[in-house]
């Protein structure tokens, strides 16, 4: 670190990351942060590791996540659009 900076907790135990410093270590609006307490009484903020989302099976790279919303029903949604576009296509 190149200089320590204080800042206040404020009532409802929130702090504030200067500007500058946030810029410079890519910290944006909604992102997490990692609270560690430290054997002399301190305190560790880093944020938290993002997942890749890529892992290895038998040599593999494979995309294992979770959807972030109904998968199952958005195909119906689409396949449903298309069907209606091939109709519309042959004038039945």
């Amino acid at each position: 670190m190149d200089q320590a900076l204080e800042v206040t907790v404020d009532g409802r135990g929130r702090i504030r990351i200067p500007e500058a410093l946030r810029r410079r270590l890519g910290l944006t609006a909604g992102m997490t942060l990692v609270v560690e307490e430290t054997d002399d009484d301190g305190v560790v903020l880093e944020p938290e590791k993002m997942h890749s989302g890529l892992v290895e099976e038998n040599g593999i790279l494979v995309f294992d996540a979770r959807p972030l919303g109904d998968l199952d029903g958005a195909l119906e949604l689409e396949r449903e659009k298309r069907d209606q576009a091939l109709i519309r296509g042959m004038d039945l």
